[in-house]
């Protein structure tokens, strides 16, 4: 990896309630990432399992993103796979304008930095389906000048919200939505990996001062002893 105000309000208490999918918990990790041959990005989300929804219902995900950035499209395909889940279609931004639109909603209940926005995007589910299927949210977008590092960077904090929409499209229902926040370990503006043995090392040169002390120490000791 959102809202007029009136339901999102009464439910921001219940962030984890059911969306088009469900998440095993408030953050989720950052995307598996790949640039394509036309230059374009995409970000693979992993651990989510759709649910069941009626013909014409509408379908939302929105993702706080980097000023510079631009989502052109997102789709549940089954995890691990390339192939589209069918019964929810790819997902398009959202074309509504004004103070009434998603995007207004949104950024209303989650404003963003003067660095980032919302991009909303949504689709219509045409045939009812029972959902229980295992699947992956994979965004395409265009991230001018990034590298895997830098989109790792943008990323790191921001929300994702995905659910399901009232009638006229421009909030969540208030039973059927979940906010996610992307997060990964970032030190110094890097990602490091834990290394145990560096982990070690680091701990046995922070005591390494210690060792004149406690044989200034011991040397007392021992002068103390011998004089009774």
């Amino acid at each position: 990896m959102v809202i007029p105000a009136i339901l999102l309000l009464a439910s921001i208490g219940t962030q984890y309630a059911f969306a088009c999918s469900t998440h095993g918990g408030p953050d989720i990790g950052v995307p598996d990432i790949t640039q394509l041959p036309d230059g374009t990005w995409e970000l693979r989300f992993t651990g989510f399992t759709t649910i069941d929804y009626s013909s014409g219902d509408m379908c939302s995900c929105a993702f706080q993103v980097l000023n510079g950035w631009d989502i052109e499209s997102a789709q549940f395909v089954f995890s691990g796979t390339s192939d589209p889940v069918t019964t929810f279609p790819q997902f398009v931004p959202d074309t509504n304008s004004g103070p009434l639109s998603l995007t207004s909603t949104l950024e209303s209940l989650y404003p963003t930095s003067s660095l980032t926005k919302w991009i909303a995007l949504k689709n219509t589910i045409p045939d009812t389906t029972l959902g229980g299927n295992s699947v992956d949210l994979v965004i395409k977008g265009t991230f001018p000048g990034a590298t895997e590092s830098t989109i790792l960077q943008g990323l790191d904090g921001n929300l994702v919200v995905i659910g399901k929409l009232n009638n006229e499209g421009n909030d969540y229902d208030g039973d059927h939505f979940q906010v996610l926040t992307i997060f990964e370990q970032l030190i110094g503006g890097k990602i490091i990996p834990l290394n145990p043995a560096a982990l070690l090392l680091a701990g046995a040169q922070s005591t390494t001062w210690l060792i004149p002390f406690v044989l200034f120490a011991a040397g007392i000791g021992l002068v103390l002893a011998k004089r009774k």
